[in-house]
C-alpha cells in the first residue's frame, strides 16, 4: 500500500484475503437448485396459471351477469349487475377462503324445548 490513512482499517492486496480462513469455492452439486422453488417466478409462467391460486385471473369464461350491448362496454345500458344475480364464478361460501367461520351461521338455542 503506497497510501495509509490515518484511523483506517488496512486492506489487503488485489486478490488476497487480509484475514479470517480462506474457504474454498463451493461445488455447484452442492448448492440448492433455485428453481425448485414453487413459488419462484419463472415457475409459473404466464401461459401456465397456479393451479392453486383463487380466484383464477386466467379465467376466459364471459360474465354470466353482463347482458350483451351493441358498443361493446361492462354491462351494457345499466351501470351495475341486475340486482339478486349470482356470478358462476364466486365460490360457494363453504369454499370461499376468506369466508372461514362465517360461512356456516351459528346454530340457534333451541329454548323451547
Amino acid at each position: 500500500m503506497d497510501t495509509e490513512k490515518p484511523n483506517q482499517p488496512r486492506t489487503a492486496d488485489p486478490g488476497t484475503a487480509e484475514g479470517g480462513f480462506p474457504e474454498p469455492p463451493a461445488d455447484s452439486d452442492d448448492l440448492p437448485d433455485r428453481d425448485r422453488d414453487p413459488h419462484h417466478a419463472l415457475n409459473n409462467p404466464v401461459g401456465e396459471p397456479d393451479p392453486t391460486e383463487w380466484p383464477d385471473p386466467y379465467e376466459k369464461r364471459e360474465d354470466p351477469r353482463d347482458p350483451p350491448d351493441p358498443d361493446g362496454q361492462p354491462f351494457g345500458e345499466e351501470p351495475h349487475a341486475p340486482t339478486g344475480s349470482i356470478s358462476t364464478s364466486e365460490p360457494h361460501p363453504s369454499q370461499d377462503l376468506e369466508a372461514r367461520d362465517r360461512a356456516t351461521p351459528p346454530e340457534r338455542d333451541n329454548l323451547d324445548d
